[in-house]
């Protein structure tokens, strides 16, 4: 027999056993009825009233459990919040008290060549690509020296200096 053929037959098989035991279990199941449980008129159970079929120590978890707060069950299935208690914000004055900085530099170094004599860089700033030399200026920031691996910036709204690592010269 082909291997096509007899994988087909197993796979028939298979499916055709699969569906008889769905049918059958799902026959039993219709024969079933369910009856809901009657309720409390105020959703309180008392432990006297519900009948527990395991040892001494349910029903003591069960009086544990009804002396918690107002006496009301909670909900088991309730959502619950797993994250860490938030850490209280810093207050205005304090946020007032430190000097303003400037932020991160937005720059990320592509590559560097000399041309002149002089190391100028390529830099992506956002979606641009810009090539920059030592006296650029580039939106809010002018680039102040270029050399020993590093790249020197000065942030110009608050006359900050910063410096971005852009390696040796190859």
């Amino acid at each position: 027999m082909n291997p096509q053929k007899r994988r087909q037959l197993i796979l028939g098989i298979a499916l055709s056993v699969t569906l008889a035991l769905v049918f059958w279990v799902s026959r039993d199941q219709a024969e079933a009825v369910v009856q809901p449980a009657p309720r409390h008129p105020s959703g309180v159970y008392k432990s006297s009233q519900i009948k527990v079929a395991s040892s001494a120590s349910a029903v003591e978890k069960l009086h544990a459990l009804s002396r918690r707060g107002s006496g009301v069950m909670a909900d088991a299935l309730a959502p619950a919040n797993w994250l860490a208690t938030p850490v209280p914000a810093q207050s205005a004055s304090a946020a007032a008290m430190l000097p303003p900085q400037a932020p991160a530099l937005p720059f990320q170094v592509l590559g560097k060549y000399i041309e002149d004599g002089k190391l100028a860089v390529f830099l992506q700033y956002g979606e641009r690509n810009i090539v920059a030399r030592a006296g650029d200026t580039i939106d809010d920031y002018r680039v102040d020296q270029i050399g020993g691996g590093l790249m020197a910036f000065t942030y110009l709204p608050l006359n900050e200096k910063q410096t971005l690592v852009i390696g040796e010269v190859n």
